[in-house]
């Protein structure tokens, strides 16, 4: 990206990496590993701003589903 003088990175997290466990649920690798993300991207984001690599994360938040 740097070599094309810009680009775009989208990483997928999820709202469960900005707060603790919800009442109920015991998924503490999960919420650590979305947070790594988050974190991840903030500091990429910040790194590689001036070479004009815009680097955001999606969070969706909670849908029923097999895992839930």
């Amino acid at each position: 990206m740097r070599s094309r003088d810009g680009g775009r990175i989208i990483n997928i997290a999820s709202i469960a990496g900005l707060g603790g466990n919800p009442r109920g649920m015991e998924t503490i690798a999960y919420n650590t590993s979305k947070g790594a993300v988050i974190n991840f991207t903030r500091a990429l984001a910040a790194e590689w701003g001036k070479h004009n690599i815009n680097v955001n994360a999606i969070c969706p938040g909670f849908f029923p589903s097999k895992m839930t």
